[in-house]
Order: structure tokens, then C-alpha cells, then sequence
């Protein structure tokens, strides 16, 4: 993690203190390393043996952009991993093959590699470099003892056992016999959807197709994704991942935890039984497998070797893991890359004309037949695919000694080595100054003998692919731990390549910028939409083509400018104190903002800050505990409207039941003498204290829910600015259980009821002063009264409007509604409790009307929006046919619903 490097006979001149590095660089002057933010230095006056003079030690560390005081990179880590994977790639440029430390809390020290030449060092000594303990504490629950996590023996035992497996024989069977039938069944299921306007998940096919491949591998029976197994096995192996990048893992589980020990549970069953089975299956034959079509089939290879059946039961789930999920996903990523680049396509089927030249519909696809030499080209974009979009995106190992690297670094015992196949994929000194680009050809060369001949015919040149070692291009990891499946893993995809791209055409129906981990600037998520129609070449058979949609999405879908951040920092920093203005100003300077203002600025905010005794929060607790349990209880479902993500969800629709409770409790406390009607306003200053603390607090706990424990993973919103993500939010709907939403409880609950409670007791508070109530005071309760419940009678109307189908869960929705509602809607009574005034009749009846009226009108206007969604624009609005758009929009399940937009009427 240090480099140290001794620069003799120096004294006070520190410019000059230059020493050449063992890769030929050179180490900056003091100046030069004290004023970069990526260097750190120490420096030190030391006796150097040999020398006459005093020398210094010059010791310095490397951060990457972005490292913070005391939270080092720990912002990074607890990012979306799109975002993780970005910064790392980013980073890389600034780095080249330098070798750089990155601190998270609670981690242990890391240091990151680049330098193929340290990657060696690494995977060459097996040894040295293991998986550790932490590596083994996060994956531990899912993996056990399988050869993901296992060192030493137990690895050895396992590697033993996979190499027997991959045979040349056996990847010969699994080519040519079980790959055919289930690709026929994708292909079935895209001939099938050609018929209609249905949408297939691309992604899922092709997790479909690996599931079943490695089931038949890993455990010798037929596994779909349909089973509770795979569900349960793809939501573990999410949330194993997550606990890689959030140092706080530990206590989000144990809040959070209980599905992921369900599905773990789930898992562990399932590869139990399997196992038993297996035994089972084993005794019945004896020593004849000539049933088996696997001669050497892994669950019998694995128990051959290994004696204890949960071992084996590990081993298979790894090997299940290793297959399934890394060539799905680089499937997938192939045929994005092959969307965006429409002449490769055409490249990998002029490839396949002449390796193929009789071929019709079904190309004659074999073992000998997808090998690199007979298929070069369509091998080569496979390789490039995962050049840039590699399956596991980083690897990590922890040192068991000290070591020091090619490069100079030193590292100490229990210090954690990444490296980053992402952005070394990305590497202009390893791939060139066209890193980024995709360009299979990258892969290729002519040989020598064909280049005079082809200068002589007509025929196109035969294609070498070429190698990279594995230090360069680590995707399948390198040295003893080389991945057992990476033949396997090319055969079928050079395979499942040629066929598709030989049958089907595939074009985006949708280029929209949206998070995820796209190529550049454009983003799209891994799912993949695709419907089919039909289509005729020239000079081939008819095939399908099939159109592929990203996931639609509204909302936040570009990157803010720091203006945006700066006005948000500026809202959410301003409006807490903005609420406590009009108390002030009402309480101390008669109701003027501008005496207020100034008495603040020139005496002192602190003398104007109500201070929050423990009763008022107590009692401020209280109340919001109330509207939970309310909320919780009372009776009432609403049925809310479709979000991006496809999720249709269930709302507690019960706030018109829970106000009247409320009041009625009010009241009778208040007629019983129990409660002083006066409580809320003798003690608002402390109480706007108490609700901008709450109002705080839920946003704070939202933006880390988002980040930690989403209700909606696919409904979340990230907009590149925490700032902004902070004030508007991130997560559409977050939840607790199925039915507590946030945002309504949020909303329509402790600040909605509370501000009937608050008229109320400044309208005690005019009457306990003047001695009256007057008229001004009683036409703006009923007034407010009607508004608050119209909104609890129409609540289920509410759930289906911009604030919860648009609006996300941050400072915006989660603050304002707890102490800017209560506040600033209620400024009517405050100033009218110290101010009464007694209108005349008709200025009353004057007043009274145009608020029943601008009501009326609103309702009204709610009400023909709704007719006409209601009946599909067959209906009538003042005697006549409505006026409306329709528009239409796609779901990221791939679903389109229309909603109509009224555009005619009051």
C-alpha cells in the first residue's frame, strides 16, 4: 500500500528531491506531491546506511478522484453499482497502470490493481492471495463451502472434480445433445410471439436457457426459472452481492434480513434434496451409469470426491451460479452491443453463408462447427462483448503475508487486492486509444499466407483469433483458478450467437438515456424488450425480426447540473427556517416577516429559535405513532395506478375514518377537561421545532432506504446529483410490509389531520383573548374543513394523481408535508387569533361564497377528468362530447396502457 522511495544527500532543497520509480516514472518534488488531492505524502529525515549525509525517506500513497475526509470512498460503494463500476472506470485513465488505495469505513485497507503485471503477481500465487475471510463473511450464507469460497484443499478437491467434468467429451455431449433441444424451445417461444404483438424479456430468455443448460449440468434434471428455487436463488445472489459494496450490510439485515434468510433457506433445501436424490440414484444403478448420457456427470463427479453431501451440495450450487447467471448476462450484453451495431451483423452472417453454404433455416450447428478456427468473427464479438461488459465486474482477493508487487507497492497481512476487469477492459494502454470503442476485429488476424493470396483472388481472407493472456484480460480469472466453464461458456454462446443472429433481426424499439450501465452516455437497462413481426432478405430465407424496447421510464431520466444541486442544497437548507418565520413574526413584531427578518439577522437567529423540551417531543411522538397505528388498522383498500415498473399496488384508503376519529377524540378530550383546546398554539414554536426534525428525519431515513433496502428497486429514480436525489427523491413508493406506503401516510396523515387540530385551538386561543369568536375566524375553519375533507372522501382518487404515480419520496414530499403544510396553510388562523376581525354580512356572505365557489370549480374539474377516464371518453361535459388526448405509454414490463387527457371542459 506504500511506496518508498530514498533520495540522498538532501536538505532543505525539496524541489529537487527526484528519484526514478521501478517502472521509470518519476517521484514528484515535495511541492509537486503535497499540492495533488491524488497523492499523500509522509516524509521523514532518516540515517540511510552508506550515506555521509542525512537522506530522506519520501513515502507516498495514491487515492483515486473522489476520496473524501474520513469517509474515504464510502460514498461510491453504497452507490448503484452502475455508478461503482463508472467511477472505477473513470479512474482508470487518471491511473493508467498505477497502482492506487481505496479506504471505506469498516473495511479492511484495500488497494486497487492495474498493472497487468501485478494481476500476475496475484493470480500466480495461489498461495499467497486467497479469498479470505472477507470474502467468505458476505458470500458465506449462499456459496458455504462451494469452490467460490473455498481455499487450500477443499478448493483443490473441488477444481479436481470440475476438471473431470469438463472433459472434451462431456462439452462435446453438452454442444452437440443438450444445448439443441432447449434452444429450439427459445426459438419456439420468439416463432411464437411473431404471430402477435407480444413482448419476450430477452434477458429472461436467456436466463431461461442458462437455468436449464446448468440444471441439466450442475444437478442432471431439468431447472426453469419458474421454480420457487430459481426465484428464490436469483433474489439471494442480489442481495450476497450488495453486502460487497455496503460496509453497514450487517445492520440493514438485521432489520431487513428476513427475506434473503427465506430465500437462502429455500436454496439450501433444494440443494439438499437434490443431492439425496442423486445418492439415491446412485445406489440404484451400482456401479453401471450407462444411463447416464453424462458419463461423468458434476453431482457424480462432485461425490466421487467429496464425501460430505452439504460440501457437495455447495460445490453444485457454485458451479450452478458460475454457468448460469455470467453467460446469461453476457448473452445479453452481445446482443445490445449487436442492436447498436447493425454491421457486425451483417458481418456474422456473412461469416456464417460461407462457413455454412447449403444452410437454410437451421444452420447445421455442432461441437467442431462453433469452434473459434470455423467461426472466428462471431468468437471475436462474443470476446469483445465481455472485454467491455464483463459478468463479475471486479474481483477481490485478501493477502495472507506480507508481500510487495512488481511496481514497488508494499502490502501488509489482511489487506484486501481488487481488481477491476470494467475499467481494465477499458484500458487505452492495454486495448488501445480505441478502448471504449466495439470493435471485434480487435480479435483478428490475417494470416500471413493469405495475405498475397488474397491480393491474387476474390476470396475473403481466413481470420486467426487472437489471445490475450489472462493478466490482461481477466474475465475468466487466471492462473490455478482459471474458470473451469470458459470453453463451455464460449461454445454455447458462439452457438446461441450464430443461431439467433442467422434466424432473427433485433432492433431497439426505444433509445432513451436512463440508468443502468449503458455504452457512453446512452443508458438502457440489462432487460431487453422484444416483439416480433416479420421480415424478408434477398438473399436468405424469411426469419423473424424482432424489435427490442428498453425500459420505458418518467421522470428524472438525465444527469442535473450543479445548479440544480445548489438550488436544492438552498431549499432544503432555507425552508426549515422559513416555517418558524411567520410564529415569530406573529408572536414578537405584530405579524410583520420584514421586523421579524430583520430582529433575526442583526440579533441573532438563536435568539428566535424555539427551543424543543422533552414533553413536546414526546408528545409530538405520540401523535405521530397515533396516525401510524390509525393508518395500520382502520379499515379501507384503494387499488393505486401502474408505475414504470409495472407494479400495481394496494393502498390503505382509511383517512376520512381516520380524521373523524381523530377530532371525536379531540373533542371529547377537550369537553372532559383532559385536553387545553389552547395546547397547540401556547406551544407552536417548539412544536414547528419538533415537526422540522420529523419532517428531516423521514427524508433522511428515505434517501438511505433507497440506497439500502428499495421497496421497488425499478421504481427508484437517480438523477447523478445525491443533492437533487435528496430534495426530489429517489423511491416512487417506499414501504413497510405490503400496504404501509410512506408517501400517503406521509401526506395525507399527521400533517392533513393535524391542521383541523390547529384551527381549532388558535380559534380557542381568539376566543380565550377576545372573548369571541369572530365571523372571519369561522367562514376560514369551514372553508378549511371542506378542503381537508374532500381530499379524505376523494382519497382514493388521490392515489392515482401526479404527488403519488409521479412525484418521488425525498425532502419535497417526505418535509413539507409534516412542517410547511402545517405552517404556512394555516397562516389564516395564526394571524387572525391576534387580529380578530368581525366582517359585515355581505362582506362574509361575499367571502364565504367565492371560497364555495373556487371549491365547486375545482371539484367539478376533478370530477369531468375523471368521467371521462372513467368511461373512455363516452360521455358528455356540458351537453357535450369531451375533448381529450389519448396517450400512451409502455411499462418496463413491457405492457402499453393509454390514459386520457382531458383538454376541453371547465
Amino acid at each position: 500500500m506504500w511506496k518508498v522511495f530514498k533520495c540522498q544527500h538532501l536538505q532543505d532543497d525539496w524541489s529537487s528531491a527526484v528519484s526514478a520509480t521501478g517502472s521509470g516514472a518519476l517521484v514528484p518534488s515535495r511541492a509537486a506531491v503535497r499540492d495533488s488531492p491524488e497523492w499523500e505524502e509522509i516524509a521523514v529525515y532518516t540515517e540511510i546506511p552508506g550515506c555521509v549525509n542525512n537522506g530522506l525517506i519520501l513515502t507516498y500513497r495514491r487515492r483515486p478522484p473522489g476520496t473524501l475526509p474520513l469517509a474515504g470512498n464510502g460514498f461510491w460503494f453504497l452507490q448503484p453499482r452502475h455508478k461503482l463500476l463508472d467511477w472505477f472506470a473513470q479512474a482508470q485513465p487518471r491511473v493508467g497502470f498505477d497502482t492506487f488505495e481505496i479506504t471505506v469505513p469498516s473495511l479492511p485497507p484495500a488497494i486497487v490493481i492495474n498493472d497487468p503485471k501485478n494481476l500476475e503477481h496475484v493470480l500466480k500465487n495461489n498461495e499467497l492471495f486467497v479469498k479470505g475471510d472477507f470474502f467468505r463473511r458476505r458470500s458465506w450464507d449462499l456459496f458455504g463451502n462451494g469452490i467460490i469460497n473455498a481455499d487450500g484443499q477443499l478448493w483443490k478437491i473441488q477444481r479436481k472434480a470440475g476438471l473431470r467434468f469438463f472433459s472434451a467429451a462431456n462439452l462435446k455431449f453438452f454442444v452437440d445433445d443438450l444445448l439443441p433441444p432447449i434452444l429450439a424451445d427459445t426459438r419456439k417461444s420468439f416463432d411464437d410471439a411473431s404471430l402477435g404483438t407480444c413482448l419476450v424479456d430477452l434477458q429472461d430468455v436467456f436466463l431461461e436457457l442458462t437455468t436449464r443448460l446448468m440444471g441439466k449440468v450442475a444437478y442432471d434434471m431439468d431447472v426453469n426459472g419458474s421454480l420457487p428455487f430459481s426465484k428464490a436463488f436469483d433474489f439471494a445472489s442480489g442481495a450476497i452481492g450488495d453486502r460487497f459494496q455496503n460496509p453497514f450490510w450487517k445492520l440493514k439485515e438485521l432489520v431487513l434480513g428476513a427475506p434473503l434468510r427465506k430465500a437462502v433457506s429455500e436454496v439450501k433445501a433444494f440443494g439438499n434434496i437434490i443431492v439425496a436424490a442423486a445418492v439415491q440414484k446412485r445406489h440404484n444403478q451400482g456401479s453401471n451409469k450407462a444411463s447416464d448420457p453424462l458419463q461423468n456427470n458434476l453431482i457424480n463427479s462432485l461425490l466421487d470426491n467429496i464425501d460430505d453431501h452439504q460440501v457437495v451440495a455447495d460445490a453444485a450450487m457454485n458451479f450452478l451460479s458460475a454457468g448460469r447467471d455470467t453467460t446469461a448476462q453476457s448473452l445479453t450484453w452481445t446482443f445490445y452491443l449487436l442492436m447498436r451495431h447493425p454491421t457486425t451483423v451483417t458481418q456474422i452472417r456473412e461469416e456464417l453463408r460461407l462457413a455454412f453454404p447449403n444452410a437454410n433455416r437451421d444452420l447445421p450447428l455442432s461441437f467442431d462447427a462453433v469452434q473459434p478456427a470455423s467461426l472466428p468473427f462471431t468468437t471475436a464479438v462474443f470476446m469483445e462483448t465481455i472485454r467491455l461488459y464483463p459478468p463479475v465486474p471486479f474481483e477481490l482477493k485478501e493477502c495472507v503475508a506480507p508481500t510487495t508487487f512488481p511496481d514497488g507497492t508494499w502490502l501488509p497481512k489482511g489487506a484486501v487486492v481488487l481488481w477491476v476487469p470494467w475499467s481494465m477492459g477499458r484500458s487505452t494502454l492495454i486495448w488501445g486509444a480505441d478502448a471504449d470503442t466495439f470493435y471485434p476485429e480487435r480479435w483478428l488476424e490475417r494470416e500471413e499466407s493469405q495475405i498475397q493470396a488474397q491480393s491474387q483472388t476474390s476470396s475473403p481472407p481466413k481470420l486467426t483469433l487472437l489471445s490475450k493472456t489472462s493478466f490482461e484480460f481477466p474475465v475468466f480469472n487466471g492462473g490455478l483458478r482459471t474458470c473451469l466453464g470458459k470453453r463451455m461458456a464460449e461454445l454455447l454462446a458462439v452457438y446461441v450467437i450464430a443461431s439467433l443472429t442467422w434466424n432473427y433481426d433485433f432492433e431497439e424499439v426505444v433509445n432513451r438515456k436512463m440508468g443502468g450501465c449503458g455504452e457512453g452516455n446512452e443508458r438502457v437497462n440489462h432487460t431487453l424488450k422484444l416483439v416480433n413481426t416479420e421480415f424478408k432478405d434477398q438473399n436468405m430465407q424469411p426469419y423473424g425480426i424482432v424489435e427490442a424496447s428498453s425500459n420505458l421510464s418518467w421522470g428524472r431520466n438525465r444527469r442535473r447540473s450543479w445548479i440544480s444541486s445548489i438550488l436544492c442544497l438552498g431549499m432544503v437548507t432555507i425552508s426549515p427556517l422559513l416555517v418558524l418565520l411567520p410564529g415569530v413574526a406573529f408572536e414578537k413584531f405584530d405579524g410583520s416577516l420584514v421586523a421579524a427578518l430583520s430582529a433575526m439577522y442583526y440579533e441573532g437567529l438563536n435568539q428566535y429559535v424555539p427551543l424543543v423540551g422533552f414533553d413536546t417531543m414526546i408528545g409530538y411522538g405520540a401523535w405521530i405513532l397515533l396516525q401510524a397505528i390509525l393508518y395500520a388498522i382502520l379499515p379501507g383498500k384503494g387499488t393505486g395506478q401502474m408505475t414504470p415498473a409495472g407494479n400495481l399496488l394496494q393502498y390503505n384508503i382509511n383517512g376520512l375514518l381516520a380524521w373523524q376519529l381523530t377530532i371525536f377524540l379531540a373533542l371529547v378530550a377537550i369537553t372532559l377537561g383532559i385536553l387545553d383546546p389552547n395546547i397547540i398554539a401556547d406551544n407552536w414554536g417548539a412544536l414547528v421545532m419538533a415537526a422540522n426534525t420529523y419532517g428531516l428525519f423521514v427524508t433522511g431515513f428515505a434517501y438511505a432506504k433507497a440506497h439500502l433496502a428499495p421497496s421497488h428497486a425499478k421504481d427508484r429514480k437517480f438523477s447523478g446529483s445525491a443533492m437533487y436525489d435528496f430534495y426530489m427523491g429517489i423511491e416512487l413508493s417506499p414501504r413497510i410490509g405490503k400496504n404501509w406506503d410512506w408517501k400517503l401516510f406521509q401526506v395525507g396523515r399527521p400533517g392533513m389531520i393535524a391542521w383541523t387540530l390547529i384551527d381549532i385551538s388558535y380559534t380557542a386561543l381568539q376566543y380565550r383573548t377576545y372573548g369571541c369568536v369572530t365571523n372571519s375566524m369561522i367562514i376560514v375553519d369551514i372553508l378549511h374543513a371542506i378542503y381537508v375533507v374532500d381530499f379524505f372522501i376523494n382519497e382514493d382518487w388521490y392515489i392515482r394523481t401526479i404527488d403519488i404515480c409521479h412525484d418521488h419520496f425525498g425532502f419535497y414530499l417526505g418535509w413539507a408535508p409534516a412542517a410547511w403544510l402545517p405552517t404556512i396553510y394555516t397562516l389564516q388562523v395564526q394571524y387572525l387569533a391576534r387580529n380578530p376581525v368581525q366582517l359585515s354580512f355581505l362582506n362574509s356572505a361575499l367571502i364565504f361564497s367565492v371560497g364555495i365557489g373556487s371549491y365547486l370549480l375545482f371539484r367539478s374539474a376533478n370530477h369531468q377528468k375523471n368521467l371521462v377516464r372513467r368511461t373512455k371518453g363516452d360521455c358528455t361535459i356540458w351537453r357535450k362530447k369531451p375533448r381529450f388526448i389519448t396517450a400512451k405509454f409502455r411499462t418496463s414490463d413491457g405492457n402499453i396502457h393509454e390514459s386520457l387527457l382531458l383538454v376541453s371542459g371547465e
